[in-house]
């Protein structure tokens, strides 16, 4: 662990809309690694940040992603999230399957 300890503001219980299966589904399929959506416990957040950094959405073990909102909608961020859970972790974003599902930012 990089000992990254984020601030979340207004973090509160969200229901992820249907399209969420499918953008699961895909981020499974381009990763090869497979995973429960259902187990996450999903929550927006009216930000995210630390170590100087401002983060769309942040994923922590075992099965929580808070999104910022208005990210809610879009899939890059979403499926980022998805894939730290598929991978359980790698805040080091050094796997092969960031690069492979297109989903690494910066």
């Amino acid at each position: 662990s990089s000992g990254f300890e984020a601030k979340i503001t207004n973090k509160e219980p969200f229901t992820p809309p249907e399209v969420y299966q499918s953008w699961w589904a895909t981020t499974e399929d381009c990763s090869g690694r497979t995973g429960s959506l259902n187990a996450i416990t999903w929550y927006l957040a009216g930000g995210i940040t630390g170590d100087g950094a401002v983060a769309r959405g942040r994923w922590s073990a075992p099965h929580e992603i808070v999104i910022v909102k208005g990210y809610e909608a879009d899939p890059k961020t979403v499926r980022h999230e998805m894939l730290h859970d598929l991978l359980g972790g790698d805040r080091s974003h050094s796997a092969t399957e960031w690069a492979e599902c297109n989903l690494l930012f910066g």
